[in-house]
Order: C-alpha cells, then sequence, then structure tokens
C-alpha cells in the first residue's frame, strides 16, 4: 500500500467532520454538565476566594509590619550613630585624660628619682660629716694625751 501525498487525501475530509463532531458533542456535554455541578463550583470559588482573601489580608498586613520593621530600623540606625558620636567623645576625652595621667605620672617619677638622688647626697654627707666627726675626736683624744686641750665640737647639722 502507498501512503503518499494522495494516500491520506481521502481520509483529511471524514477525520476532520469526526474531530468536529466530538468537540460539538464535548461542547453540548459541558453545557449540560454546567447546572448539576455549578453550586459545588460556585463553593469551591467562594472558598478560593476566600482563601485569596486571607492571603491578600496577611500580606498587606506584613507589608505593615514591615514599614513598621523598617521606620524603626531606621531609628535605630540613627540612635547608633549618636551613640557612635557621644562613644568617640568619650573616647577622646578618656585619651586626653590619660595623656595628663601619664604626664603626671612622668612628673612624679622625675620628682622621686629627684628626691632619692637628694636622700643619698644627704646620707653622703651624713656618713662624711659622721666621718669628720670621728676623725676629730680621735685628734682630740691624741691631743689630749700630749697635754693640749681642745673644747668638745658640736655638730652643726644634727
Amino acid at each position: 500500500m502507498m501512503y503518499g501525498r494522495k494516500g491520506l487525501e481521502p481520509l483529511a475530509m471524514p477525520m476532520a467532520a469526526w474531530l468536529a463532531w466530538l468537540e460539538s458533542a464535548s461542547s453540548m456535554w459541558s453545557a449540560m454538565s454546567i447546572p448539576a455541578t455549578a453550586p459545588a463550583r460556585l463553593q469551591e470559588l467562594l472558598q478560593i476566594n476566600g482563601r485569596l482573601t486571607a492571603e491578600r489580608d496577611a500580606l498587606l498586613a506584613a507589608a505593615g509590619t514591615l514599614d513598621e520593621l523598617r521606620s524603626k530600623g531606621a531609628e535605630l540606625q540613627a540612635v547608633a550613630q549618636a551613640a557612635g558620636c557621644v562613644r568617640d567623645e568619650a573616647a577622646e576625652r578618656l585619651a586626653a585624660i590619660l595623656r595628663e595621667s601619664e604626664a603626671a605620672q612622668r612628673k612624679l617619677d622625675d620628682a622621686r628619682s629627684e628626691a632619692v638622688a637628694r636622700a643619698a647626697e644627704a646620707e653622703t654627707h651624713v656618713a662624711a660629716r659622721d666621718m669628720a666627726r670621728t676623725e676629730l675626736e680621735e685628734l682630740q683624744q691624741k691631743n689630749s694625751g700630749n697635754g693640749t686641750k681642745a673644747g668638745p665640737i658640736t655638730g652643726g647639722a644634727g
């Protein structure tokens, strides 16, 4: 059998007619079934509408909450910036106090070093005075053994 172009042409018209009959039967069947299923379909559509309305309301509420959160976020950013400025000022003041404290500590260390040096110098003078007194007393004792009399020597500074 030959299925060329001419081989299918005799079938085209009956097939088209059969497809048209199927479409019209389907349309009629659908039209006939609409009144029977209309209340159930309407109820289903009302439920879907209710769900969509609830979802819309939830989305609108979420959008309102989102707007509130955004405005609160902006407020918090402003507060954070203000706190940052206050923190920076406090840090600058603390740094200045620290510099002053370090300068005072250096002055105190210098004064302590000077006092230690003066105390060491004073000890040296006291030791020299005590040694001079001892030598003088030894000389006086020597001289008193030779018959010369000398008066007692008193220290000036203590």
